[in-house]
């Protein structure tokens, strides 16, 4: 069960990269930017405490991601021009 707002879920949506799928990453994070992250008052799912779930939303946003622990960045795709 995948639920965006638990922070130990965030890099389930990024692993398919390591299953030569990043079309499905694309799908999935596009897809939880533009319907589980709002304008709302509750638009952050989850505890957003020391800004992890808004940082997840940024990177994402953004086209790439830091893999923990590590040098290595995940590409995506960048959800603006």
């Amino acid at each position: 069960y995948y639920w965006a707002g638990n922070e130990h879920n965030l890099f389930s949506v990024w692993q398919f990269h390591y299953a030569n799928r990043s079309d499905l990453t694309q799908l999935h994070a596009r897809w939880l930017l533009d319907n589980v992250y709002t304008v709302k008052r509750d638009g952050i799912p989850g505890n957003d405490d020391y800004g992890t779930m808004s940082t997840w939303y940024i990177f994402t946003s953004l086209g790439f991601y830091p893999l923990s622990g590590s040098s290595t960045y995940l590409i995506g795709s960048p959800a603006f021009d």
